[in-house]
């Protein structure tokens, strides 16, 4: 227990959930000198959370992760304005190495090379489109404490898998401290940490680039609910269908989770495994919650036993966290829960869905007499109408006679959506598979029966258990690594398909996955009917041969051996069976596989090492180029000098303006500012690429900013990226009108109305406006992220007064704007905005925080980080 809780705080902090728990020790157990919670927020925090009935107001509190978790190319951007601060020192004569990260940085890159075209055989790394980015994360893989590059694996393992390896539980600190490990980073997987029991967030880059600078955000703390688990899972349910019984529950209930914590407890946790648990929680941006949190528990502790190098290390961990009273050994704890609401398993059932559309399901058990019905239906979205029911086929081949009737499968399809890639799912498709093959089982040569190892993750499951062999065995194609591979083998014999037409025979398709109507197309053409269920019922009803089986009362066949009739209940894995091997071969292989791959990389090896404290920015990229957000002194200004006179314009916006309005993503514009800078260069338009891709190069980025065909600027006429340049009254493109400002050295303003900056986070729409030469924008409510992101990019954040707005106050946007700040300003102060047309109305200043302040006063934080480093440097 921290220091800081005293005996009576103790008390009431064994009440609080166990999420804030983790919070609250991770942000006070750092050491006298780097606590970010001083005594008084503590008890505001056990308040908060102690007394949840009663009417509170909004708190918010200084937050620093203990790490940071970054995938692919999204921590370009902080890494960048970091290596820029380091070029200040130097230019001031100051050692550059006084510049470090303030929390330590995993960057993952398995996927960097999924976006661009394949290079030829042989190509060097250089010819890559990824190379210039790769080289700037190699150098400051080395040249910053605390970064570890995870390099571009060959493909084993996913991003969720490595995500698994990177779990840490407890961190420590500079001085030696030991906190638990809380997470933020950008990525929506970053949530399957919660499954482990370790608080991880996911928040706007601005927010982990404020962190990464050494500075706490604002955090705004979230009320807590529980979701207690109860009852049983039916028998021939699998960790799938669990999962997606949670999933939808939760779903459900969207309304009541949003923005906030969920914490789950209930003695029904124990059939929820490790991967359920994370699955589970990686599903937390589907229902907006915060977080889904899985407190440690036995199984936890388990997984984090088996998986750790060392068996002191392991029990030193768990010692920690039991002094911490972070282990919930009672799954029925007495906690104190804003609300708490009740998922059971009774109210589950399994499901198979079809035939079309997939959304209709029917439980397994009534199947067969579903199937009957539906033969006898002439009318109805699920009729499947035969004329006579009696009707049969007779096929014969490889010396074999099969009847084949109503409702029999001639396509059985495992594919590598992430709903069958669960380790779960693959391990109970191959132990049934291999007690299938030693009863004699096999799947009738007329049904094309197939498992898609796209990704290797199946491949990775079933060989290192050892169950690979038993799926071939039984007559299931193992086809590759791609699904069109798998679409592309659907097909039935010819004479057969002759046979089934002529007779008007009803066959059916099954396949399992979340995304199969992709599918449907390709096996309508050898199918009638088509259904979807879980990956092992696929394989149970591949060997039926019929759907119309009814598994409690029709055994599947006759022993080989013994001569018995077996059911699918004989052969059908127990749970506990699946835990065993997931526990004792699939845990300690993903971990041995992490450790390989990481060193493995062919391409991260051949990328030249720089060295240096300074990065050597190299005018020929065009990929990256030094950002212009730094300047070489960044001093404080005066208030004087921010204020706002003879301001013009730039866009005079309406409602709902979002994000990819703002910020420029997805594929240039062959007529856009940006294609015709790359042209410039003498770049192809073939090797443009993306924006996302060149989000290193400001150039580009600037470019393309407000670039969106059906932004509405009602300064000039229709949409699209066009506006006024009012000196002349021309009309002309958003680029160049903000250039013609900035050289006549004219500020510019933005005019929206509600909710301007929603959906999802991205910097180049606070970014993009600094270097634009935007000074700030006038709107009727903000989104909170994007307006903390204006705040740190410098940018003035201003807001209408209530039902005021520019269309009320008669403002046209030809007008020119002047706002005098004073000798001091206060957050959230109201300021007066003067027109030229002697039109007076005031504004909120929303700077929420006098961090914020201090981030504008220094035009950006990347300044303000710069200027205090140097202030550090001197002394």
């Amino acid at each position: 227990m921290d220091d800081k809780i005293n005996a009576d705080q103790e008390l009431r902090y064994c009440k609080l959930p166990f999420c804030v728990r983790w919070m609250l020790i991770a942000l006070t157990g750092r050491g006298e000198e780097n606590s970010l919670l001083r005594s008084s927020d503590i008890e505001r925090v056990i308040s908060f959370y102690g007394f949840p009935n009663r009417p509170q107001s909004e708190e918010k509190i200084p937050v620093k992760p203990t790490r940071l978790v970054m995938q692919g190319f999204s921590a370009l951007s902080p890494l960048m304005d970091l290596a820029c601060i380091r070029q200040v020192l130097l230019a001031n004569n100051f050692e550059p190495a006084v510049s470090q990260p303030g929390v330590p940085m995993d960057v993952i890159l398995d996927s960097v090379f999924a976006d661009e075209p394949p290079r030829e055989a042989g190509s060097p790394v250089t010819e890559s489109f990824c190379y210039e980015r790769l080289h700037f994360l190699k150098w400051a893989d080395k040249a910053f404490a605390g970064i570890r590059t995870i390099p571009p694996c060959p493909g084993t393992l996913n991003h969720a898998s490595l995500l698994w390896c990177l779990a840490r539980w407890v961190v420590r600190g500079c001085d030696g401290s030991l906190n638990p490990d809380f997470v933020f980073g950008i990525d929506s997987h970053l949530a399957v940490l919660n499954g482990l029991g370790i608080l991880a967030l996911s928040v706007s880059l601005l927010e982990t680039e404020t962190v990464l600078l050494d500075m706490p955000i604002q955090f705004k703390l979230p009320e807590v609910v529980g979701v207690r688990v109860l009852g049983r899972p039916p028998p021939l349910s699998t960790h799938v269908e669990n999962v997606l019984f949670v999933s939808k529950f939760l779903r459900q209930n969207e309304a009541l989770l949003k923005n906030r914590f969920v914490e789950f407890l209930g003695p029904a946790l124990e059939h929820l495994t490790i991967t359920d648990r994370m699955t589970i929680a990686n599903t937390s941006t589907e229902y907006n919650a915060l977080a889904t949190y899985f407190p440690i528990d036995k199984i936890t502790l388990d997984y984090i036993h088996r998986t750790s190098p060392s068996l002191k290390r392991s029990e030193n961990l768990e010692q920690y966290l039991r002094i911490s009273k972070l282990i919930a050994d009672d799954p029925t704890p007495d906690l104190v829960f804003n609300e708490v609401i009740e998922v059971n398993f009774d109210d589950m059932v399994v499901n198979i869905c079809g035939p079309y559309p997939m959304v209709y399901r029917t439980v397994v058990e009534k199947f067969p007499q579903e199937i009957r019905e539906n033969l006898s239906k002439r009318h109805g979205r699920r009729a499947m109408y035969a004329a006579d029911i009696t009707t049969t086929v007779t096929y014969e081949t490889e010396g074999q006679k099969f009847t084949l009737g109503h409702a029999c499968l001639l396509t059985a399809c495992i594919p590598a959506s992430a709903n069958a890639s669960q380790p779960m799912a693959m391990l109970a498709c191959g132990l049934l598979a291999r007690n299938a093959f030693r009863h004699g089982f096999r799947v009738s040569p007329y049904i094309h029966a197939c498992m898609s190892l796209r990704g290797g993750l199946n491949a990775f499951y079933l060989r290192e258990a050892n169950l690979m062999n038993a799926l071939s065995a039984i007559g299931f194609s193992l086809v590759g690594l791609d699904d069109n591979l798998l679409e592309r083998q659907v097909f039935s014999p010819p004479c057969l398909t002759a046979e089934i037409a002529k007779a008007q025979l009803i066959t059916c398709g099954v396949m399992s996955g979340t995304h199969t109507t992709q599918c449907c197309d390709v096996i309508l053409s050898a199918t009638t009917a088509n259904f979807t269920c879980s990956p092992p019922l696929v394989i149970a009803y591949a060997l039926a041969g019929n759907l119309a089986i009814d598994f409690n009362i029709t055994p599947i066949g006759k022993s080989s051996e013994t001569g018995e009739a077996i059911y699918l209940k004989d052969i059908w894995p127990s749970k506990e069976e699946i835990s065993w091997l997931q526990k004792q071969v699939i845990y300690p292989a993903i971990s041995r596989e992490f450790a390989k791959e990481i060193r493995s990389d062919k391409d991260w090896a051949d990328i030249p090492t720089v060295t240096g404290a300074s990065y050597p920015w190299d005018p020929s990229f065009t990929y990256m180029q030094r950002p212009p957000f730094c300047n070489l002194v960044p001093k404080p200004q005066q208030l004087s000098q921010l204020c706002i006179e003879g301001g013009h314009v730039l866009m005079y916006l309406g409602d709902d303006v979002a994000m990819h309005h703002l910020s420029p993503a997805g594929s240039m514009s062959r007529t856009s500012p940006a294609s015709r800078y790359l042209s410039s260069l003498g770049i192809e338009a073939r090797c443009f690429n993306t924006y996302g891709s060149r989000v290193g190069n400001h150039h580009v980025m600037t470019r393309g900013m407000f670039e969106h065909k059906y932004l509405n600027n009602r300064l000039v006429r229709g949409v699209g990226p066009r506006t006024l340049f009012l000196p002349s009254g021309v009309e002309t493109g958003v680029y160049d009108a903000a250039v013609a400002y900035r050289s006549r050295n004219i500020p510019q303003i933005i005019i929206a109305g509600f909710n301007y900056g929603i959906g999802a986070s991205r910097d180049w729409a606070a970014k993009g406006l600094v270097a634009l030469g935007i000074r700030a924008v006038i709107a009727r409510s903000y989104d909170e992220v994007h307006r903390s992101n204006l705040a740190c990019c410098g940018v003035l954040p201003l807001q209408f007064l209530k039902d005021e707005s520019g269309e009320k106050l008669g403002i046209t946007g030809h007008e020119s704007f002047n706002l005098l700040l004073g000798k001091e300003i206060q957050p959230n102060q109201v300021l007066k905005m003067q027109l030229n047309t002697g039109l007076v109305f005031q504004v909120e200043l929303r700077l929420d925080s006098f961090q914020e302040i201090d981030f504008f006063s220094h035009s950006g934080m990347v300044n303000f980080a710069a200027y205090r480093d140097l202030t550090k440097a001197m002394v």
